[in-house]
This record gives structure tokens, sequence and C-alpha cells, in this order.
């Protein structure tokens, strides 16, 4: 029945984007006489700074899927351009950024910015200009309510916290946790969404405790927490922050294991923790062990152009979101506003398999990564029994 209601909902799809894609119009800008002129796409993201390791994932992610698709002869006949602006993951940066992407009319999309809270902000100028922001990560439930023009790339937050909690209590078992957490839009939101599912299950949230952008002393709070003696810790903030906890838990001799979510899997984590890290749980979008022909593909070409030993989650996101894009321009044409349509509603071949996006929200499969002798390994490989699915 569920498989039958799938096919009917792809069906769907299928209809209002084909009604939704006009005529196969000519690009904002001028064309030469071939009618070769670029298609153009933008980036918004913390190219440096503190989340600059993000901002990179982002770029690598664009540029190889444009490597791939210009080598193939691009789309409609045109080669596609990405032009990156960094906004440093402020969100007043941002905001300023945001603005010089909308004003040109030759952008057809603008991807990021990385946060939220900076997303969120930057929302009202391109729904004012009309043209389609995907957020890669931008968990935050009213991200995607603030217009037509708005796509995100991961599951919203009470979706992630809601599998979060599952995992702890109905497979690892966790009967009683502390909750560690940046206080921004994303972390007090997810704090909430973890504690209403995890309580809800009969789990306990012994305490909660925010911390400041840009802390580095987390002493005191982690030894508040400590007294609490939590069978699990869990963290929500970047990779930065999640490793200067990880060493200072470590030093503080807080036996409980640390659960973190998908921001924290980035090679800048293992570098800092190497094997101290062992034992960390991570949330995550990105199947490690896929099987799809695609992100075999995909992950040997990416790991061996930019010399690195793991993907990350915000690859996975970026590359899933310029392929929904393109698959819109092709379809579409390059009409700003029916590749938003497009984008919002309709079925991606993502790199770990298939999914759905409705009214701008993807449904993507969560599973579990730990870290093992310094390396991020899917958790199955610890515990043989874990399927990635985590049943009520």
């Amino acid at each position: 029945m569920k498989k039958r209601i799938a096919m009917l909902l792809a069906g769907t799809m299928l209809l209002g984007m084909l009604a939704a894609c006009g005529g196969d119009k000519e690009p904002t800008g001028n064309n030469d006489p071939e009618g070769n002129e670029p298609y153009k796409i933008a980036l918004i993201a913390p190219l440096t700074g503190s989340a600059a390791e993000h901002g990179n994932s982002y770029k690598t992610a664009i540029e190889y899927k444009l490597e791939e698709i210009n080598a193939a002869g691009g789309i409609n006949g045109h080669k596609v351009e990405c032009d990156f602006f960094d906004d440093k993951g402020d969100s007043k940066e941002s905001v300023t950024v945001a603005a010089l992407v909308a004003e040109n009319k030759d952008y057809l999309a603008c991807f990021g910015p990385f946060s939220s809270t900076c997303a969120i902000a930057d929302a009202p100028t391109f729904e004012d200009a009309g043209i389609v922001q995907f957020a890669p990560s931008s968990s935050h439930a009213d991200f995607t309510s603030l217009g037509d023009y708005m796509v995100r790339g991961c599951n919203t937050s009470e979706i992630q916290q809601r599998f979060y909690a599952k995992f702890l209590a109905n497979f690892y078992g966790a009967e009683n946790v502390v909750f560690l957490y940046l206080n921004d839009d994303a972390g007090n939101s997810s704090k909430e969404y973890f504690t209403k599912y995890f309580e809800d299950r009969g789990g306990k949230v012994l305490a909660a405790e925010s911390y400041e952008n840009g802390q580095k002393d987390f002493n005191a709070i982690l030894t508040s927490l400590k007294t609490q003696n939590p069978e699990v810790l869990v963290v929500y903030g970047g990779y930065a922050d999640v490793a200067t906890i990880i060493l200072q838990a470590k030093n503080l001799e807080i036996d409980a294991p640390i659960m973190t979510f998908g921001a924290a899997q980035q090679q800048g984590l293992l570098d800092v923790v190497g094997t101290e890290g062992d034992g960390t749980l991570i949330m995550t979008a990105l199947d490690l062990d896929a099987d799809t022909p695609q992100f075999k593909t995909f992950s040997e070409g990416y790991k061996a152009k930019y010399n690195v030993e793991s993907i990350n989650s915000h690859v996975l996101n970026m590359y899933d979101g310029v392929t929904c894009f393109l698959d819109a321009l092709k379809a579409c044409g390059p009409d700003r506003a029916a590749i938003a349509s497009y984008m919002r509603n309709c079925t991606v071949e993502g790199l770990c398999g298939t999914y759905t996006v409705v009214n701008g929200d993807p449904d993507k499969p969560m599973g579990v990564v730990t870290i093992k002798d310094g390396q991020f390994v899917p958790y199955r490989t610890v515990n043989p029994d874990y399927t990635g699915v985590i049943e009520d």
C-alpha cells in the first residue's frame, strides 16, 4: 500500500512540475549568436571564519557537480557557472551579500547560506527578488514557510530530533541524557524538539545548557552536567565546538558517550580529536555504506580530486541540491519562478537514493556514524544489528 501511495505521489508531483514549467525561455543575460551564454548561479557561504570548513564543503560540492554536467555538454547547450560570495557566517554580512546576488538578473538560483539564522535573515530578499534560495543545512521549521522561493536540503529540525530521540530511546537504550547546545535559532529548536520526543518515549533530559557562539571554555558547563550522571551527553554545535567539548569532557573524566549531529561530521573534527573522539555518535543523512552507483562513483572521484578521506552531509546536501536545480533548469529553462516551483515539489535522484521534496522540505533517510580509530565509520559496522531504521 505504501509503495502504491509513493507511486501516486510521484506521479502527481511529475504532473505538477510539468505544469509549473513554462517554455524554454532565454536566460536573463545576453546570449551570443550561438545561444550558449552560460547559465549562472551563486553561492553564499562562510568561506572564511570559524565555519569555513562548512562553506568549503558547499563550494567543492558545487564545483564537482558543475564540472560533471559541463563536461557532458551542460544544460540545453549552456554551461553552468557559479560565483562564490563569503558571508563569514554572520547574518548581517549575509543579508548584505544576499542583496548583491538578488539584484543581479543573471543569477537563476542562490545556494546557501549555511546556518538557519543566516538563511532566515536572507529569505525576504530572495522572496522579493523572485529567486530560489536553496539552503542545504537550514533545519529551522520556519524557513520554507517564509515564501515561495525557499527550499532546504536537509530534514527539518523536528524530523531530525525525532529520529535522534527514537535512536537513543529505542535502539541505544538510554533512559536519561543531558543536552548542551549552541544558543541560536537551530540550537534552541533542536533542544525543544529533542526533549519532547525523548521524554515522550519515557526518557528524561536531566539538564539542558546553552553556550554562546565563539565560546571556547566549556569546563564550567560540563562540570555542572557531569553531576547529573547522564548516560549520554547530547551536543548540538559546529564541528569546532564539538571537538573542543569532546576533549574538555575527556579531561574532566566524563564517561558518558557524546552524541552529536551532522554539522560535526567534518574532517576538521577528526583532525582535532583523533582517537580521543572514538565512540562519539553522529546523527546524519549521509549513509557511508550507500550502495547506489552514483554514490560510489561520486565518493571515489570526490575523495581523489580534493584529497580527503571522508565525505560529510553538507557535501551530500549541496550536491543533491544542485542536482535538483539542474533537473529544474533542464525541464523549465531559465525561468526563475518555474525553477522555484519545480524545486519545491519534486523527486530527486540523490547520491544515497531517491527522495521527495514537498513544499520545499525534503524527506531524507537518517543514519548514524561513529568515530573508530580516529575515522568516521558507519555505526552498524560497530553494532552489526543496526540497520539504519528505528521503529516506533
